[in-house]
């Protein structure tokens, strides 16, 4: 019974100690944030987006305040997308799927305590985009 305990809870401590060393986002300067897009108000950001010539891609989307990565799947989806910093290096990876269904999303680069002022910290200088584990240029880069 002894042993039994002592095991439960060497266990325990082992599941808690690594839970609480576990990095996560939020330790991160700069994220990618879901932006709902139907329920988005940019006029200009949205005639980007239902720009009937673009083809399937992901396209980055600079404005005055935000920098936005749009995901457009016409013949494909695009999962598992992710971003990560390494030096001054933004590096977003996402995995393509066929897909027979129209597949949109959007995301908005997020800096950690900045606001959408000229004053902020620059925490990245470039942009890498990986997709399926392979480095691809954007489609495009519209800058409204």
């Amino acid at each position: 019974m002894r042993k039994t305990l002592l095991l439960i809870i060497l266990i325990s401590t082992t599941v808690m100690f690594y839970a609480c060393n576990k990095s996560s986002d939020e330790d991160n300067p700069v994220s990618l944030y879901s932006v709902d897009i139907n329920s988005l108000n940019n006029q200009k950001i949205l005639n980007v987006i239902n720009d009937e010539n673009l083809d399937d891609g992901v396209y980055q989307i600079i404005t005055n305040s935000n920098n936005y990565i749009f995901f457009k799947g016409i013949e494909n989806k695009y999962t598992n997308i992710r971003s990560m910093l390494e030096d001054k290096t933004l590096i977003i990876s996402c995995y393509r799927e066929p897909s027979s269904e129209n597949n949109d999303k959007l995301y908005v680069i997020r800096e950690k305590n900045t606001t959408s002022s000229n004053d902020k910290s620059i925490f990245f200088d470039t942009i890498i985009l990986n997709i399926n584990d392979k480095e691809v240029p954007f489609n495009s880069v519209q800058i409204i």
